[in-house]
């Protein structure tokens, strides 16, 4: 194979394959991008899988001296990133190909294309043309739960995608909250289709706004077109659970309008109350004129309130919501918004021409709140008594009526600790795979990035329910305290601390064995599955984001050898 072609194009297709590209040890051939060259028509293809989603760009008018096929690494993204020249120029022998911008070169091995699951899709009977599906699908895919691996609710990983009489509508749900958007203006005929989330997020990074796409079905794959793109990706094929049959079974009893940002910064303020194992429960309540959140947690209380119309007050103890999922529905929203709540208190905002539901939750009570705080008060007086009298703390341990191991948890992988690390993990990247304004070599594995941000969310969403972290302490030390540090509680210093004895570390993971050993056999089996498998995502997605950060960062440091 030999050809040259326009550099920046070429990158931009490979880039645009990369994206649905991904490690893949047991078909090594579609961890990477197929190239062709065809030098009858002077066509290029660019070609990336992962089996059940294609994409392919097309450069046409190339210069091709030789016809021929090639699979390169995700590598080639960031040799042709770092040339300099306008054109680049590949030829191939004997298992490596020789890429030249310039005065620079570069030597790269390459895997027969012959093993690369070429999948035969026939073009698409029938075509409707398209446009402007991306503000859709910011506005919905979110709902959608890409990770559940629930075979009776594998649907929550699909967004529903519907062309009728000149309306488009996408919807999505992950059973707690669910998002619905419509356009007036968006295709020219009637359609149907079920798309993956990860799908959606890939089509609508490739896909400009105002771009027209031709859209069809071909068995059991639904193809997006245009002039250099071919984008495939395979459909649902059971019964959708979307959020519009849940709305329609709604009875709004109450309701207000305001201004949307409004009220999403006055749900984005009470985050400052959430602290590492606190579940982010707010109250939302409607009054005469106004719509008032308060959140209420051991580190304080906060209530704020913005103005409201159209009032249909609720109840005066309000309503209970997670901040998390209100807030995702709240940010997609903008201008008048409508909040309406049913009798049970299923709340439904609508925005413009998209609807979104979230699911009430059980208020979260402060336990033992003035008990705690006279507590606080008599450890403080035990204290300043046991300096007085001398006594050390290793004798005060001893003396505690409430013995440290009673309430014990490991140094790095206690609740607080894990949801941090997720976080940050989080944070390092976009779970919706949009675009940043970061530089340096961080764009190059923003993708890698991204999906570690996804799985970083899915993953603290999980750690931090109720049934999770009610017996993460005790399963991880009985698990684990002979490997990891055990800390021990002093009720009288009211902290954890690291044990002097070892002897202490035993009695700690012999009482935490011991509380476990109460618990009903289904929900001691739950509790150990629930920790093993958050333990080994952890370290899976900890790991791969170490090393994933340092890569980056190593190369931000050196400059490119060329």
């Amino acid at each position: 194979m030999q050809f040259t072609a326009n550099r920046l194009l070429l990158l931009k297709a490979v880039k645009t394959a990369l994206k649905v590209v991904r490690p893949n040890r047991d078909i090594p051939e579609i961890a990477g991008v197929l190239i062709e060259a065809d030098a009858s028509s002077g066509l290029l293809t660019v070609t990336g899988t992962d089996v059940r989603t294609h994409i392919q760009r097309r450069l046409r008018q190339e210069q091709v001296e030789e016809s021929g096929s090639i699979i390169l690494t995700p590598l080639i993204a960031q040799v042709l990133d770092k040339l300099a020249g306008e054109s680049v120029s590949f030829q191939s022998d004997k298992g490596t190909v020789l890429i030249g911008s310039g005065n620079a070169s570069f030597s790269l091995p390459f895997l027969e294309a012959k093993a690369f699951p070429r999948l035969q899709i026939p073009f698409p009977e029938d075509t409707i043309r398209v446009q402007g599906l991306n503000d859709l699908f910011r506005k919905t895919v979110f709902a959608a739960d890409g990770k559940t691996t629930d075979l009776d609710k594998i649907s929550l990983q699909y967004v529903r995608l519907a062309f009728a009489d000149g309306l488009t509508t996408a919807e999505a749900t992950n059973s707690t909250y669910a998002a619905i958007s419509t356009s007036p203006h968006c295709a020219d005929g009637n359609l149907e289709l079920f798309l993956h989330e990860k799908a959606v997020r890939i089509l609508a990074s490739i896909v400009a706004p105002s771009e027209e796409l031709f859209v069809g079905i071909s068995g059991k794959f639904a193809v997006f077109m245009k002039e250099d793109l071919f984008f495939s990706s395979m459909m649902f094929g059971g019964k959708f659970l979307g959020g519009s049959r849940i709305l329609e079974r709604l009875t709004p009893a109450y309701q207000a309008t305001t201004d949307a940002g409004s009220l999403s910064n006055l749900t984005q303020n009470v985050s400052a109350l959430f602290q590492g194992s606190d579940i982010p429960c707010v109250n939302l309540r409607i009054g005469a004129d106004n719509i008032t959140i308060q959140a209420e947690t051991a580190s304080g209380h906060s209530s704020s309130a913005i103005r409201a119309a159209d009032t249909i007050p609720t109840p005066e103890d309000g309503f209970y919501f997670d901040q998390r999922f209100l807030l995702d529905c709240l940010r997609h929203t903008s201008g008048p918004l409508r909040v309406l709540i049913d009798e049970r208190g299923f709340l439904i905002l609508e925005a413009g021409q998209s609807r979104y539901f979230v699911c009430p939750r059980r208020p979260v009570k402060i336990a033992e709140k003035e008990v705690e705080k006279a507590e606080s008060e008599e450890s403080k007086k035990t204290i300043q008594d046991h300096r007085r009298r001398g006594i050390t703390k290793e004798m005060r341990m001893n003396q505690s009526k409430n013995p440290i191991w009673k309430k014990s948890m490991l140094s790095k992988l206690n609740f607080v600790e894990i949801c941090e690390w997720l976080d940050e993990i989080a944070q390092n990247g976009d779970p919706f795979g949009y675009e940043t304004d970061r530089t340096g070599h961080y764009n190059d594995y923003k993708e890698l990035f991204d999906d570690l941000s996804d799985s970083a969310c899915h993953l603290r969403d999980a750690l931090r329910e109720q049934e999770v972290e009610k017996n993460w302490d005790d399963m991880a030390v009985a698990l684990l305290g002979a490997t990891y540090t055990v800390l021990g509680y002093d009720k009288v210093e009211a902290d954890y601390y690291h044990m002097l004895d070892p002897q202490y570390e035993d009695w700690a993971i012999e009482e935490a064995v011991n509380r476990l050993m109460r618990l009903p056999k289904k929900q001691l089996i739950r509790t150990f599955r629930n920790v093993m498998t958050t333990l080994i995502l952890f370290f899976d997605l900890k790991a791969a984001h170490d090393c994933l950060t340092s890569i980056v960062q190593e190369l931000d440091e050196r400059e490119p050898v060329l």
